[in-house]
């Protein structure tokens, strides 16, 4: 699920701009795809998926885990932490 095209899109985010197809998406999740993850405009599955509204017919919380949870608010507070937190840590917050 670390699969990206030049747009940062994984195939979560594909999935949910051609797709009505709840089975594939809960897949993809289930495969390790992270909801919550950004493309490289900031865009997430829910950002995307606007017209089939996969994600009322999927429930994916029980896929983003609190280590997610935790990036996505250092990312979306805009806390610093380059330098601050394990190399790893910073590309994973990044994701989010």
């Amino acid at each position: 699920m670390d699969s990206v095209d030049e747009m940062g899109n994984t195939p979560l985010h594909i999935a949910a701009e051609c797709t009505t197809c709840p089975e594939l998406v809960q897949t993809l999740m289930k495969c390790g795809a992270h909801p919550d993850q950004c493309n490289s405009k900031k865009e997430t599955f829910d950002d995307l998926n606007t017209e089939a509204r996969l994600s009322s017919l999927v429930n994916y919380m029980p896929y983003v885990t609190l280590k997610c949870l935790a990036a996505r608010e250092v990312s979306k507070q805009k806390i610093p932490y380059k330098n601050i937190v394990p190399v790893s840590l910073e590309s994973f917050i990044e994701l989010h």
